[in-house]
């Protein structure tokens, strides 16, 4: 078989279907060089002559792809359309990681720095080249905080299963209460409306003081019999810290006297240890498993930030968020702690500090095939490491 023919019909036919899909100006070989000669007619498409290295290339490619001598049909075609059109631009990953990251906080300026256009840069996004993250402010961790968080992982270990194969206590005998502010409102919110719709207005007497109600939780993890069947869901109840009190005066909405719910914006140590001896105490006497009445209860307390709803007044809002708390899957409260034992891993893994990613291990997946842990195992060599250190 003669592979200077085969290189040059292939050349040619490659050059027909660019003529045909570009349309570039008609050139000639000089060299390597490629010069444009004038259209002879007008109307007449403009056909580009390729230089060697062209050819070479095209003849390559041509050759990765024949089978038993022969071309599939579109094969041509398709070496034409890879081997012409404007071609892509890539990002310089050493120049990325020299920009400062305050010159990262959005494409804009991010294409600004990178002398790059916006659409190219997107473009570039949209294809994996660069990740979107969310960087959240975490509380400042010094030694002291870093040694209390590792014996609080190490305290959560079965003792029987020490040294040599650690696992984590089932913990159901930990309650964990949360306070959480829950706003009514919150000054910007978005909406998908159609295109004839009239525009929402919201009002409210002052966009500094939106009514918010703080809630008081508190829950325990969930229990299964063998069957899955549940036994006790964990939930010990939702406190709103809300008080009645009588209108003092009359209005449009109701005469004066009646029962007004009135948030309790002020919740200090003594409101706190009030509604812990009153409301959660004997909620917990109420609702914890008879079997295990005389076994000790530790309560873990936690904070988080303030949650926001819709509703129009506190009544509703207390409501809204009461439905929420019975409604909640006690199978994904279940999960809650099999996370909590895998942050606790994971804080070891960094010595007591709080850059971890949360581990992810599919839950939902393996409690469907009923493959999901009870408790999960530690490695051995790890908490040896973390005694060393603390020792």
């Amino acid at each position: 078989m003669d592979f200077n023919m085969l290189e040059d019909d292939a050349a040619e036919e490659v050059e027909h279907h660019q003529d045909s899909s570009t349309g570039i100006g008609e050139t000639f070989s000089n060299g390597n060089q490629n010069e444009e000669l004038p259209q002879a007619q007008s109307g007449v498409k403009k056909l580009k002559i390729l230089n060697n290295d062209e050819r070479r290339a095209i003849y390559e490619a041509l050759l990765e792809k024949n089978i038993d001598q022969k071309l599939k049909r579109g094969v041509t075609a398709t070496v034409a359309t890879k081997n012409c059109g404007r071609k892509r631009v890539e990002l310089d990953l050493a120049l990325f990681k020299d920009i400062p990251l305050r010159k990262r906080t959005s494409l804009a300026a991010l294409a600004c720095a990178i002398n790059m256009s916006k659409t190219t840069l997107f473009r570039i996004f949209k294809a994996g080249g660069f990740r979107r993250h969310s960087s959240s402010i975490k509380p400042l961790l010094k030694d002291g905080n870093k040694r209390t968080r590792l014996q609080f992982c190490l305290s959560m270990l079965e003792e029987r299963s020490l040294p040599h194969e650690p696992i984590f206590q089932g913990m159901y005998n930990v309650i964990h209460i949360d306070e959480k502010w829950f706003y009514l409102t919150k000054q910007s919110q978005k909406y998908y409306l159609l295109p004839d719709e009239e525009d929402p207005l919201r009002t409210c007497t002052s966009k500094n003081f939106i009514g918010k109600v703080m809630f008081l939780v508190a829950i325990a993890r969930p229990r299964f019999d063998a069957l899955g069947g549940e036994i006790f869901d964990g939930k010990i109840g939702v406190f709103p810290f809300v008080t009645r009190e009588p209108a003092r005066r009359s209005s449009i909405n109701r005469p004066a006297g009646t029962l007004e719910t009135k948030s309790i914006t002020k919740v200090d140590r003594d409101t706190m240890r009030k509604y812990l001896i009153e409301k959660v105490l004997p909620a917990i006497k109420e609702k914890w498993p008879r079997e295990d009445l005389r076994s000790p209860i530790f309560i873990q307390q936690d904070n988080a930030r303030p949650h926001i709803q819709a509703p129009r007044n506190v009544d509703e809002l207390v409501a809204a968020v009461e439905k929420s708390f019975h409604g909640y899957p006690a199978s994904k409260s279940n999960r809650i702690f099999l996370t909590l034992q895998q942050c606790m891993i994971e804080t070891m893994k960094a010595r007591g500090s709080n850059r971890y990613k949360i581990p992810h291990i599919s839950k939902a997946i393996l409690e469907r095939d009923g493959m999901l842990p009870t408790q999960m195992s530690c490695d051995a060599a790890l908490v040896q490491e973390i005694v060393n250190l603390l020792s």
